[in-house]
């Protein structure tokens, strides 16, 4: 069995392709943050992942006023929610496009550089 984690960050929309060490039969996604600031303080975990053919993406968020805010998508394989002017707004989210050999080609139709995407894929 091979493991492989690394980080992505993603600044701009459209396709970003990244090179494994091997041919991975599993994706997984997260993009995790504990946030404070004016609007509002708030803990964020998002899940994603897809296998080449399924793809689904989990987000939820936990406020400082004591609400959770959950988001599901089986249409991307990586979704991430923020409070954005005091409404929840989905920040990133990407679609598989590809898994070519060892290379994944994802595409952005929300991306930030605020947020560090860890990747981890299995073989």
């Amino acid at each position: 069995m091979s493991y492989y984690v690394g980080e992505l960050t993603v600044g701009s929309t459209g396709n970003t392709s990244f090179t494994l060490p091997f041919n991975p039969s599993g994706l997984e996604f997260t993009i995790g943050q504990l946030s404070s600031g004016s609007e509002n303080d708030t803990a964020h975990l998002s899940v994603g992942m897809t296998d080449g053919t399924n793809s689904a993406a989990h987000s939820i968020m936990a406020t400082s006023a004591g609400t959770t805010i959950t988001r599901r998508s089986t249409s991307y394989c990586l979704t991430h929610y923020a409070i954005v002017s005091g409404s929840t707004s989905r920040v990133i989210s990407a679609t598989l496009v590809s898994i070519v050999g060892t290379t994944v080609t994802l595409n952005f139709d929300r991306a930030t550089t605020d947020y560090t995407i860890t990747v981890k894929a299995i073989a």
